[in-house]
């Protein structure tokens, strides 16, 4: 949703593929989790320290991050090459060439999420957001606010319906 948000505060072509790569950023995180278990919880303890960001954690531990799983997944998935891209370099949003603003989209919605305390990332305060991101979609940190409260007044909003 934060992707899709963004994506239409700056005009990107397809909203849907800006969701959908919101959507699949970490999905590298779901693979590792059911597929080194043990393993991958030492990297969530590591990472509840709070003195370095997941992706770092991962490649000191496993010596590779769910960014790169989940865009090799990705690729064997046969997904367009943005997507692939964008799971790629969700963190390094500066390596993106096939479509640099859609890369930059789902790192500044990941950075948004991150620090509403949204996802499993653990490490919100640690994830600067990119000023190249933020320079190719012409966006400064009045626009990071408003969307974060726009955000916010959505996720209330869904919550009043799951009263169960």
């Amino acid at each position: 949703m934060a992707a899709r948000l963004i994506a239409r505060k700056v005009r990107f072509s397809n909203l849907d593929v800006a969701y959908t790569a919101g959507l699949l950023h970490d999905i590298g995180k779901v693979i590792l989790n059911r597929s080194m278990k043990d393993t991958y919880h030492e990297v969530v303890e590591r990472v509840s320290v709070g003195d370095m960001p997941f992706n770092q954690v991962e490649l000191e531990i496993l010596g590779f991050d769910h960014a790169i799983v989940g865009s090799r997944v990705a690729s064997k998935w046969h997904l367009p090459e943005q997507l692939v891209e964008a799971i790629a370099w969700h963190h390094d949003p500066r390596q993106a060439q096939t479509n640099p603003q859609l890369t930059a989209i789902v790192h500044i919605a990941d950075a948004v999420c991150m620090a509403m305390g949204i996802g499993i990332g653990v490490d919100g305060m640690l994830y600067a957001i990119s000023d190249g991101a933020m320079e190719l979609l012409g966006l400064d940190e009045m626009v990071i606010e408003k969307s974060i409260s726009e955000l916010t007044d959505v996720f209330c909003d869904q919550q009043v319906f799951n009263l169960g």
